[in-house]
C-alpha cells in the first residue's frame, strides 16, 4: 500500500472521532503527506497542521498534544506502513479520552426566522461542538452562516414546496431557498475548494463533499 496524508488522516479521524470539513480535510492531507515525505518532519510542524481540526479537538489541548505525540511516536510504522490495517491499529486518543459514543443523537436547531436578507445581516452558528440537524422552513425567511459544518451536520427542510438552489463562492457555500415572497439564505462557511464544481443542485454539492448535507 502507499501510504498517504489522506489514508493517514481517514485512520486519525476514524480514532479521534474528530470533525473536519472538506477544506481542512484536503489542508490537512497535504501537511501530513509532508511529514511523510520528510519535508517537514518535526513536532512543532504536526502540531501546526493538528490545530486544523474542529473546535471539538481544539478544546481539548492535553488530548491535541497526545494525538500529536502518537503520531511522532509511531512515524516509523506510518513510514513503513504496508497497509490500512496497521495504521489503524495505532492508538490514536479520541478527542474525548474515551472512544466516541456512536449512539449520540444530534442536536436540533432551526433556522426560522434567524438573520435577515434586506438588510443583509446574517447571524452565525458555530456547528463545531457536536452533529447538528438545522432544520429550515421555506415559509419563513432567515440569513444564516454555520462555521465548521462537517459530516455528521446536516440541513432538513421542510415539506412545504419551494425552490433550492447551491451556489459556492470561494471557499463558501450558499444554499438559496424561495417560497413566494420568502427568500432564506444559509451560508456554509469554508467547506469547498474554489475550483469544486457545485451547479445549482443539491446533488453537486453533496458529490462534491463525499457525504450527506441534507436530510
Amino acid at each position: 500500500m502507499e501510504l498517504t496524508g489522506k489514508n493517514l488522516l481517514d485512520s486519525i479521524i476514524d480514532s479521534t472521532g474528530a470533525n473536519v470539513n472538506a477544506l481542512i480535510y484536503n489542508t490537512l492531507s497535504a501537511r501530513l503527506q509532508q511529514l511523510i515525505d520528510d519535508k517537514n518532519d518535526s513536532k512543532m510542524a504536526l502540531s501546526f497542521a493538528l490545530k486544523g481540526f474542529s473546535t471539538k479537538i481544539n478544546e481539548k489541548t492535553p488530548n491535541m498534544v497526545d494525538l500529536m505525540n502518537r503520531v511522532e511516536g509511531n512515524k516509523n510504522i506510518i513510514k513503513n506502513a504496508s497497509s490500512q490495517e496497521e495504521l489503524d491499529n495505532i492508538d490514536f486518543p479520541s478527542i474525548n479520552g474515551n472512544d466516541p459514543d456512536p449512539g449520540e443523537e444530534p442536536a436540533t436547531m432551526s433556522l426560522d426566522n434567524k438573520g435577515s436578507i434586506t438588510p443583509d445581516s446574517p447571524v452565525t452558528i458555530d456547528a463545531g461542538d457536536k452533529d447538528y440537524i438545522f432544520t429550515d422552513s421555506f415559509n419563513q425567511p432567515n440569513n444564516v452562516k454555520i462555521t465548521n459544518f462537517a459530516n455528521g451536520d446536516k440541513i432538513q427542510f421542510d415539506s412545504s414546496p419551494g425552490d433550492i438552489f447551491v451556489t459556492s463562492e470561494g471557499h463558501d457555500v450558499l444554499i438559496t431557498t424561495v417560497d413566494n415572497q420568502t427568500v432564506s439564505k444559509v451560508t456554509l462557511v469554508g467547506i469547498v475548494e474554489p475550483d469544486q464544481i457545485i451547479d445549482g443542485t443539491q446533488q453537486s454539492l453533496e458529490a462534491a463533499l463525499g457525504y450527506d448535507v441534507f436530510a
